[in-house]
């Protein structure tokens, strides 16, 4: 639910202070001034950490800023075997995820991590800063990371990564409880990944290592069941 103030809304999906924990979720076409899917900040005795595993952010709008996400003054911030796609800021800065840290404040970012996640294809047309994910000051931020795709790379710079067209699908019921964005054939993220998260499944539920080894993202592509004897069925 977003808030209303005298800034704007904030927060499409939602809004939350202290930690965040967001885990096998689909936070999807929901719209606000700053922070279209959702708005973090600190709380009142704790900045908190805030975690997004094997999760998926997509479709969401920022009339100004943070199309998938605001975090503002969080101490750190994970992301793990997720997908964040498809995201705008209309107006203002990153179509994904916007960091807005104080250098000067005590509860300033000082750590992300971004581990075999896709965040791509995220427009912000007015923006003077990376589309995908970026902060608006650098320098007390740590960043570390390794098997992650960004389209667009600005302060956000983990160890690894690729710049390439993930090549989703469109936003659909893949199976299990929540929408992902499936792999289509040729995807770089297609055995490249990590099992991040460590849990052993993908958002859907499925084996998160189904293939030489764990495909990037949220979703994991599974071997055609049908065929995987080498019979198609009986007449």
């Amino acid at each position: 639910m977003k808030i209303e103030g005298p800034f704007g809304s904030i927060g499409g999906g939602f809004f939350v202070e202290g930690f965040l924990t967001l885990v096998r979720s689909t936070i999807g076409g929901n719209t606000a001034d700053r922070g279209g899917g959702f708005y973090k900040r600190h709380g009142v005795w704790t900045n908190g950490d805030s975690d997004i595993i094997e999760s998926t952010i997509s479709g969401n709008i920022a009339n100004l800023s943070g199309g998938a996400a605001y975090v503002s003054q969080t101490y750190a911030l994970d992301v793990s075997s997720s997908t964040i796609a498809f995201n705008t800021a209309k107006a203002g800065d990153v179509g994904g995820i916007l960091i807005a840290n104080r250098p000067d404040a005590p509860y300033a970012t000082y750590f992300v991590h971004l581990g075999s996640s896709i965040i791509a294809n995220n427009a912000a047309p007015a923006s003077t800063l990376a589309s995908d994910i970026d902060i608006l000051h650098t320098e007390s931020v740590l960043t570390m990371g390794d098997a992650d795709i960004i389209t667009t790379v600005g302060g956000i710079v983990p160890n690894s990564y690729m710049t390439a067209d993930p090549l989703l699908a469109p936003l659909a019921h893949n199976g299990g409880p929540t929408r992902t964005h499936a792999l289509e054939a040729g995807s770089p993220a297609i055995d490249t990944g990590f099992d991040a998260a460590n849990l052993g499944i993908d958002q859907r539920g499925s084996a998160r290592v189904a293939g030489l080894q764990a495909d990037i993202g949220a979703y994991e592509l599974q071997p055609d069941a049908i065929f995987a004897s080498g019979f198609d069925g009986a007449d």
